[in-house]
């Protein structure tokens, strides 16, 4: 686990706290849950929001599942900042961890932070570990802490599934011993008279239990990941370049990402909005605003029938242009960017519509000091800048004064002009995260704009 990255993320998130205490739980998600699971090492695409994850009853559905091979791996629930949490919400995180046979949980509102791990060593009963600490002592707590990042999950796994595979060698090599010794117990038990049908039967059990700690499928072509496919990854990461890393981020979204919904947990919950590690819930006027620009463009990007676009035309109070970022609407992927300090990817949000991921965007960066340009390359001149600001040309992206039906609002209090071209506001991100001294790149749907 990267220490200094979890020293940052404790840095900023203390200063966001402390000016933003009452955060809603959804925001709580947004500014401080999804970060310290990026800091944890986490890709948006391993985030599943609001997962289903089976138990003996059906099924429990949690804030977020942490996915390794698309099985969840860490159960991550959360509430608001302003909230304290209870006791109560760590036993019943717990009680989750045992029925779905997940090994890890982490409970937090941002401010407190509760981990918990099932041990079932030494052939016992399972039982529960946790710990927990306070937003300021996870440094302190980095060891432990560590268990729950990326990494040593996914480290965890392979050592599993290598485990389940020894033993069902084991079973397979001494196969009839094992068959035998079965079924002498259950005719000890039930009688010789159905001695011919305990043979069948046993012979099943064990045939499914081996097939069972084998996996349905050969373990180097489970879900396309192996450890050879990891260890191939880890040493790309660790030799690219920047460039590089971009490239290699981009292809294994491509390679992870199913080509279609059907069936598969989706990279990220359009429905939802995002993986809700990054995900925000329209307010009625951010919603008015969105579909009042939106019907102003046709779907093919030609003007509006007449009589349509006189009423889009006062709704938003000028003429929007047909790539209007608030027009831009993925039907099926989402609009991604990805935010990289260096070679390691700091930041990411999804969303189906392009104007709620350019504000999450915004928020984030402007959080990260992009406002004041503290953090900028030092071979750049730049100044602080407040709205109205525009990256480029004639349209200014952010602006102090709301538009009824055509602005956004962000917690700051300023405002984000969804009537701006998506290229605008591409280029609004960009310019933002240079301020902020970090490297946006743009994913899925953007391609298309």
């Amino acid at each position: 686990m990267d220490t200094g990255a979890l020293r940052s993320y404790v840095d900023r998130s203390r200063e966001l706290v402390a000016t933003s205490p009452e955060l809603s739980e959804r925001n709580t998600q947004i500014r401080l849950v999804q970060p310290f699971l990026t800091a944890l090492g986490w890709e948006l695409h391993q985030i599943a929001a609001d997962r289903d994850v089976p138990t003996p009853e059906g099924s429990a559905t949690v804030d977020f599942a942490l996915l390794v091979a698309d099985d969840p791996a860490v159960l991550v629930e959360t509430s608001a900042c302003g909230a304290d949490l209870e006791r109560e919400q760590v036993e019943r995180l717990g009680r989750t961890l045992l029925a779905s046979g997940v090994d890890r949980g982490i409970l937090t509102n941002g401010r407190e932070f509760a981990f918990v791990a099932v041990d079932g060593s030494d052939g016992a009963a399972p039982s529960l570990d946790r710990f927990e600490c306070r937003l300021a002592e996870l440094p302190e707590h980095a060891a432990d802490v560590s268990h729950y990042a990326r990494e040593a999950v996914e480290q965890s796994v392979r050592n599993g599934r290598r485990q389940r595979r020894e033993a069902a060698d084991a079973l397979d090599a001494d196969r009839e011993i094992v068959i035998a010794d079965v079924h002498d117990r259950l005719v000890a038990t039930a009688g010789d008279d159905v001695a011919d049908r305990l043979r069948a039967e046993s012979e099943r059990f064990v045939e499914d239990l081996i097939a069972s700690l084998r996996g349905d499928e050969p373990e180097e072509e489970r879900d396309g990941v192996s450890d050879a496919d990891e260890e191939r990854d880890a040493d790309e990461e660790r030799d690219a370049g920047a460039t590089a890393a971009d490239e290699s981020a981009t292809e294994h979204d491509a390679e992870t990402r199913p080509e279609s919904n059907a069936g598969n947990e989706p990279a990220v919950d359009a429905e939802a909005g995002t993986a809700r590690s990054a995900e925000t819930v329209l307010d009625d006027e951010s919603e008015r605003a969105l579909e009042a620009v939106a019907g102003t463009a046709s779907d093919d990007g030609s003007a509006p029938e007449p009589a349509e676009a006189e009423h889009e035309r006062a709704a938003t109070g000028a003429d929007v242009p047909a790539n209007a970022l608030g027009a831009a609407v993925a039907e099926d992927g989402q609009y991604v960017v990805r935010l990289f300090g260096g070679r390691t990817s700091v930041w990411a949000v999804g969303h189906a519509r392009a104007a709620m991921t350019t504000a999450q965007a915004i928020e984030y960066l402007l959080e990260r000091g992009a406002a004041d340009g503290r953090d900028a390359p030092a071979d750049e001149v730049t100044g602080s800048i407040s709205p109205p600001w525009r990256p480029e040309g004639d349209h200014a992206v952010l602006r102090e004064d709301a538009v009824a039906n055509a602005t956004i609002e962000l917690s700051n209090g300023w405002h984000l002009d969804a009537r701006v071209p998506v290229g605008v506001a591409k280029a609004a991100i960009d310019r933002l995260a240079e301020r902020a001294g970090l490297r946006a790149m743009f994913q899925d749907e953007w391609a298309a704009e």
